[in-house]
């Protein structure tokens, strides 16, 4: 395959996360009305863990040194940013919770200016601008509508830009398929310990929540971190 088709195959593989990852927003604001944070990411990420492996069986003949180490800390920031979004979704809208998430494409910039001395270029400054006016737009403008379910969405933002800077940087000299899975069982381990502690969830039982569950656990988690990474 040319460096050419591979690019729009990785652009149009990208747009179909996109689309999958905008989807579930509404569900998942759902489900965590009436299940608990921790317990639903736990029964997401396990899903996600088990479906990764089902879909790439070879994941574990992939492994190299270091790969743990950049997996464990990618995971950290991503178990960041999925219990502040969730969280966060508890208080706002989806609409407005997937516009802001989406904020990280203005925060990575400014990350990635700091951390590995890339200063942006003039297009993404003005991919920035615009971001910065539709976020105030959407957000009620000077009329106040910020909230704090918004404010964990953001910070929900700012741990998927760490994440992409350490995927975009360490994480290249390691194969996408264990790294991937090294991050969803972090997400399944952490979110599991959390909820035994704190909430003690008994296990799933509606038809909608095992829906979400699935479509997050497999389309939006196994499937979507492989092709983003």
């Amino acid at each position: 395959m040319s460096s050419a088709a591979r690019r729009w195959l990785v652009t149009l593989a990208l747009l179909g996360v996109a689309a999958v990852w905008g989807a579930t927003f509404v569900m998942v604001k759902n489900a965590v009305s009436t299940y608990p944070v921790f317990g639903f990411l736990f029964w997401r990420f396990a899903i996600a863990s088990v479906a990764f492996v089902v879909l790439f069986p070879r994941t574990f003949r992939l492994f190299r040194p270091g790969t743990v180490k950049v997996g464990l800390l990618a995971g950290l920031l991503l178990t960041a940013g999925y219990v502040f979004q969730t969280w966060g979704l508890q208080g706002t809208s989806p609409s407005k919770a997937a516009f802001i998430t989406g904020m990280f494409v203005v925060i990575t910039p400014f990350l990635q200016a700091v951390v590995l001395r890339r200063p942006p270029s003039w297009p993404a400054w003005l991919g920035i601008a615009a971001s910065v006016v539709g976020l105030w737009l959407l957000s009620g403008g000077a009329s106040g509508g910020w909230n704090a379910g918004d404010t964990r969405v953001l910070l929900c933002a700012v741990a998927y830009s760490a994440h992409m800077i350490v995927l975009g940087s360490l994480g290249r000299e390691h194969d996408s398929r264990p790294l991937t899975f090294v991050q969803l069982a972090v997400c399944c381990v952490l979110c599991g310990g959390a909820s035994l502690v704190l909430e003690r969830p008994a296990p799933p039982s509606t038809a909608s929540l095992w829906i979400a569950l699935l479509v997050t656990g497999v389309f939006d988690s196994a499937v979507e971190f492989a092709v983003t990474t």
